[in-house]
């Protein structure tokens, strides 16, 4: 005999809760489909127990849908783009050794102009500024140590008047 594995819950003995998700919960209300099996055994088993509705993930920011064209598209829209057009067809031939081809390309891709999902910075004669994946990573950095730093200063600065105030 074997058993067919279901996912879609999970119940924590601790807090005495199930947490399902939107797709169990709709088979579950189905008389004697194996979800709501589940369920009626535990409530049978746990009496009192909590049911909750598993939260939705969150949307990826990653871009989704980058076809080779949108991938030249955007290079063709970059300073030297004829340089990065050669570039990104020679990337393309080398990817065609790959396990995976088109990963190999959009992993490339994203790394060298990893600005494409953001909203474009254009340069003075009207180019999108291209940003790579480390490049990109510096300004978070950057960003992060001046936001840190601004906390600081503020909280200095609020020490000091509450200490006016208080002598």
């Amino acid at each position: 005999m074997t058993t067919k594995k279901i996912a879609g819950y999970s119940y924590d003995p601790i807090t005495n809760s199930l947490t399902m998700t939107a797709a169990f919960a709709k088979k579950a209300s189905q008389l004697n489909t194996a979800e709501y099996n589940i369920v009626r055994q535990l409530r049978n088993d746990n009496p009192g127990m909590k049911i909750e509705k598993s939260a939705a993930k969150a949307p990826s920011n990653r871009p989704l849908n980058i076809t080779f064209a949108k991938m030249e598209e955007f290079i063709k829209q970059c300073r030297d783009s004829k340089d990065r057009l050669e570039a990104f067809k020679k990337v393309k031939a080398l990817s065609k050794i790959q396990a995976s081809p088109y990963k190999y390309v959009k992993t490339w891709f994203l790394n060298n102009y990893a600005n494409y999902s953001e909203q474009p910075e254009f340069d003075a004669d009207g180019f999108v500024v291209v940003k790579t994946k480390s490049q990109m990573e510096v300004e978070k950095k950057t960003v992060a140590e001046s936001q840190e730093q601004s906390f600081e200063e503020v909280l200095a600065e609020a020490k000091a008047q509450f200490e006016a105030t208080a002598a």
